[in-house]
């Protein structure tokens, strides 16, 4: 669940969405609002899904991660500028392929590799990105990159200000 908008994910590998739709964070091309369910179109083979303040994020089998919705954070990981380039349709994040596992925050998004380590990306005002005081904060990232000193987790979990990762030791 995000702020204001629904995912599901059927066990056909496809996802369905309802709720507000402001931003595109339905993911069915539109900004109209849905009280019923609508597919997202496009999106096959999905394992995984998160929602974050609205936007959304998909996990396909390929390890592929596809996002949509608003980007006033760069949380859709396109390495575009900020609003109004918001996404209606479901887009692949840049450079990020290998995943596992993925989290969706408020403004920012993480995302696990096959490998163990974490990408993260979007907004990094305080350090919630990982990239603090190497990475300037207050500043967001715009394309998924690699937290530093991470290696070995299974999963992560992306908050408002904040983020978890979980080790397999």
């Amino acid at each position: 669940a995000g702020a204001g908008h629904t995912l599901a994910l059927k066990s056909d590998g496809t996802v369905w969405a309802l709720g507000t739709n402001t931003f595109g964070q339905l993911g069915d091309g539109t900004r109209t609002d849905q009280v019923r369910p609508v597919q997202v179109p496009g999106l096959f083979g999905v394992v995984q899904i998160a929602a974050g303040h609205e936007y959304s994020l998909a996990l396909r089998i390929d390890g592929s991660v596809w996002a949509w919705g608003r980007n006033n954070f760069e949380q859709l990981g396109s390495g575009a500028s900020p609003s109004p380039f918001d996404r209606l349709l479901p887009g692949r994040v840049t450079g990020l392929g290998g995943v596992k596992y993925i989290s969706a925050g408020a403004y920012h998004a993480l995302a696990v590799k096959t490998d163990g380590t974490v990408w993260a990306w979007g907004s990094n005002f305080a350090g919630e990105a990982g990239f603090a005081p190497s990475f300037p904060q207050a500043q967001n990232v715009p394309i998924p990159r690699q937290v530093a000193g991470l290696a070995t987790v299974d999963q992560v979990s992306a908050g408002v200000y904040y983020s978890l990762a979980l080790r397999s030791n």
